[in-house]
């Protein structure tokens, strides 16, 4: 099962040329998931540390944009990283 990488970027162009820098990666094995604000990213980092304690959780790892509509800064990181530490 291929792995997730969640992208929160409210950009879509932004959003685009990520998703195609990734796409293009050698040996990549993975999909995007890509969300437009925080709090949606936080309800798929939820969804996924629910997985976790029944088996491994699929998201791998997390691209942030620190200016989102609705978090930005350091303070985005940070409630991210309560959300998943790991």
């Amino acid at each position: 099962m291929a792995k997730i990488i969640l992208l929160i970027q409210d950009d879509p162009a932004g959003a685009r040329v990520v998703s195609d820098a990734l796409a293009s990666a050698d040996g990549a094995d993975f999909e995007i998931e890509w969300v437009r604000q925080l709090r949606p990213g936080l309800e798929r980092l939820a969804a996924d540390a629910g997985q976790r304690m029944e088996a491994e959780g699929d998201i791998a790892a997390v691209l942030v944009d620190l200016e989102l509509p609705d978090s930005r800064g350091i303070a985005t990181f940070d409630r991210l990283h309560r959300a998943a530490p790991h």
